[in-house]
């Protein structure tokens, strides 16, 4: 494989890849000793890849072995100051209260979602946050499509209730 091609894939995928690993380890310096491991993985096996099926699909399927592989090591403890912070920019103070309404709404679903098994975090993730479809995750996780609509169904419901018991959480603390 060329570096530019290399560099490339790195590129477009590399977010994806990380946001796997941490959605599974809940760990920001695992996650990224995984997304290492997952692109070296590509750079050496590329000429393996047969195109069965598309190069994402490949990269996530890695990504995702990985992970799990990782998991089934160790146990993990979320940390959640080591989520990646994003800059916004506050303007206007109308555009400050949305950025933070919008802040405070990815940081407790990333919350809920830490506390979520791999098996639904994973294909919440690929789902609503890489926008791929039932039949791609079907794919990359080997189960069947109707096997990751459960997935997806049972996730979303285990993710409302986290949420909501976040949220009670939030309202009694901030009412003491």
């Amino acid at each position: 494989m060329d570096i530019n091609d290399f560099n490339q894939i790195f590129k477009r995928f590399q977010n994806m890849v990380y946001t796997i690993a941490l959605r599974c380890t809940k760990n920001h310096d695992d996650a990224l000793e995984i997304a290492q491991d997952v692109f070296l993985t590509v750079y050496q096996k590329y000429d393996d890849f047969r195109g069965d099926s598309k190069l994402s699909t490949w990269i996530y399927r890695i990504a995702v072995n990985k992970s799990l592989m990782h998991v089934r090591g160790r146990k993990y403890f979320s940390d959640l100051n080591d989520l990646p912070n994003e800059d916004y920019d506050f303007s206007t103070i109308e555009n400050a209260i949305e950025q933070l309404k919008e802040q405070d709404r990815k940081l407790f679903v990333g919350k809920a979602l830490s506390r979520l098994e791999p098996g639904y975090s994973v294909p919440l993730t690929l789902y609503y946050f890489e926008d791929l479809s039932v039949d791609e995750i079907a794919e990359i996780e080997q189960l069947s499509v109707s096997n990751v609509k459960v997935r997806l169904h049972r996730g979303r419901a285990l993710l409302y209730a986290e949420l909501e018991k976040m949220l009670k959480f939030e309202t009694k603390s901030l009412l003491l």
